[in-house]
């Protein structure tokens, strides 16, 4: 838990705009953080914002790993000093929900925490502090539209509609899988074994789909034995086709259980 401060005892300078902002709203409390304590947890609902005054912390974010579970990963570490305090959890006061991250103290740390309203405050009366505050606002709509974009592009799949004719190769046994094979309608064939495939006795209709996760080879060599409709999915869909099939990867995980 942080230890509520004197103010007086920080060293604030005497130019900063903390010191009136601090007569013109007397009911924000000054903190001190120790070593790994956190301003703010991912997930959380809270509205406390801080003026960090002094001291570094890191912003941490938890992302999906390789393996399962989830693990945090590291955005950004930020240094200040009285003369260049920085703004954390702000986005509270556009009514933003829970938190998108968690901001965990390394070293002692000096902050104030305010409520939302008190940003109203700062934009009236403060612009230094406001300018501080209008650039943070920004750079986190810049991380936004950024989040924004790269969400879309693992949910896109790069994929093509192709057809082929009786007879036709789709796959060559020990080429490289990297291309995801999804049977729409026909009948396909497979070479080695005369094994007759068909979209109703296939997962989703994709064809041998656990060499295209695992980056390996095709087993055998596969074609169409009628007029076939088929969707190719290229490998930088990966993501794409775990997050729209789940169902697939259940299917995958099982197997490789038995």
């Amino acid at each position: 838990m942080p230890i509520a401060l004197n103010v007086a005892d920080v060293d604030i300078p005497s130019s900063s705009e903390i010191h009136g902002l601090l007569r013109e709203s007397p009911d924000i409390e000054a903190l001190l953080f120790r070593d790994g304590e956190h301003l703010v947890r991912e997930n959380d609902d809270t509205t406390d914002i801080f003026i960090v005054l002094q001291g570094s912390y890191v912003v941490e974010q938890s992302r999906e790993g390789p393996e399962a579970g989830r693990r945090a990963e590291i955005l950004a570490v930020v240094m200040n000093t009285m003369d260049a305090p920085s703004f954390v959890g702000e986005m509270a006061y556009l009514g933003e929900g829970v938190r998108t991250a968690s901001v965990r103290n390394s070293g002692a740390t000096y902050a104030l925490r305010l409520k939302p309203g008190h940003l109203e405050t700062i934009i009236e009366r403060f612009p230094g502090l406001t300018r501080i505050l209008c650039r943070q606002f920004t750079a986190r709509l810049r991380e936004t539209t950024q989040m924004v974009k790269e969400t879309r592009r693992r949910m896109s799949m790069s994929a093509k509609l192709l057809s082929k004719k009786a007879g036709e190769l789709v796959f060559q046994g020990g080429a490289r899988a990297d291309i995801l094979y999804q049977l729409v309608h026909g009948t396909l064939v497979r070479e080695e074994n005369h094994k007759i495939l068909t979209a109703e006795k296939l997962t989703a209709g994709f064809i041998d789909p656990a060499p295209f996760f695992l980056g390996t080879t095709y087993p055998s060599t596969v074609r169409a034995k009628t007029a076939a409709c088929l969707v190719a999915i290229s490998e930088d869909s990966r993501l794409a086709v775990i997050r729209n099939f789940p169902e697939l990867m259940l299917r995958l995980y099982g197997e490789r259980a038995d």
